[in-house]
């Protein structure tokens, strides 16, 4: 399913907010996406957040994001925002992927559990938590 998210927008701009239930992947085919934490929260439209790592997709270099989340079922544990132009992507939702696709290929469903937790691990959570750790201290 096609998704567009504008950063012009407050209600189009957050992809994902910190602790909401992550319910499709995305497969990004332009824009920039920022990946953020909250500093200080005055309700949702006053919230204050740090960016700490932006991801550039074009046609040349694409990237999945949020999957992590929607495979092993986990809540956003940052703020995922659309950065100075629309992000254009496909969608795939995280029911679509428990109820029919994982059921029939469970060996691919482990691996991609393993792939997806290590790869996040690794490239987004390690990295931006250093960076919380030191803006909040």
């Amino acid at each position: 399913m096609p998704r567009k998210f504008d950063p012009l927008s407050d209600e189009d701009k957050i992809i994902y907010d910190e602790e909401e239930e992550a319910k499709e992947m995305y497969f990004m085919l332009d824009g920039l996406i920022g990946v953020a934490f909250s500093l200080i929260s005055n309700g949702m439209l006053n919230k204050q957040y740090h960016i700490a790592k932006k991801m550039q997709c074009s046609q040349r270099y694409q990237t999945i994001l949020c999957e992590h989340y929607v495979i092993n079922k986990c809540k956003s544990q940052f703020i995922y925002i659309a950065l100075a132009r629309d992000a254009t992507c496909y969608a795939l939702t995280r029911e679509f992927l428990h109820e029919t696709v994982f059921p029939k290929y469970p060996g691919i469903f482990k691996k991609l559990q393993r792939d997806s937790a290590k790869l996040y691990n690794r490239h987004i959570y390690k990295p931006i938590n250093e960076i919380r750790k030191f803006e909040i201290s």
